[in-house]
């Protein structure tokens, strides 16, 4: 394998989101590298054509970061509007009910960390492929 099809081999596998130990693999058995000559020449591939595996990678990362953040923010929403209305209600009266909703209070805590955490994902995982896009 000459070094322009193992960089074009090295470009397509990486742009299908493939693990980088299978494609040291088939470098090792099909180039004639050894492990450490493999991982330093996909090294070089990657910081000499990032902007070209980001384009190839980046329709999957984008769609499941715009799902994640609309999912993140839903969950949020949901879960601020029941805040607002416990913390708006009498809870001066000590009844099942009460009890029921203060049990419930720890669950819509952990949802609403959970869709913030959702949100900083989504935008994080979209954002880093969007600026690899367009770096030079």
């Amino acid at each position: 394998m000459n070094k322009e099809k193992a960089t074009e081999f090295v470009i397509k596998e990486l742009g299908k989101h493939h693990n980088r130990n299978d494609i040291i693999t088939t470098l090792c058995e099909k180039g004639g590298l050894n492990w450490r000559e493999a991982t330093q020449f996909i090294q070089e591939v990657e910081s000499k054509h990032g902007r070209v595996i980001a384009s190839r990678q980046s329709p999957l990362i984008i769609i499941f970061g715009i799902c994640l953040l609309i999912l993140g923010v839903g969950l949020t929403f949901y879960n601020l509007i029941f805040f607002m209305d416990f913390f708006q209600a009498r809870h001066d009266v000590l009844s099942i009910d009460n009890a029921m909703q203060i049990r419930a209070v720890y669950y819509r805590a952990g949802s609403l960390v959970v869709g913030i955490s959702m949100m900083i994902g989504g935008v994080t995982g979209s954002w880093e492929t969007i600026s690899k896009m367009f770096k030079e």
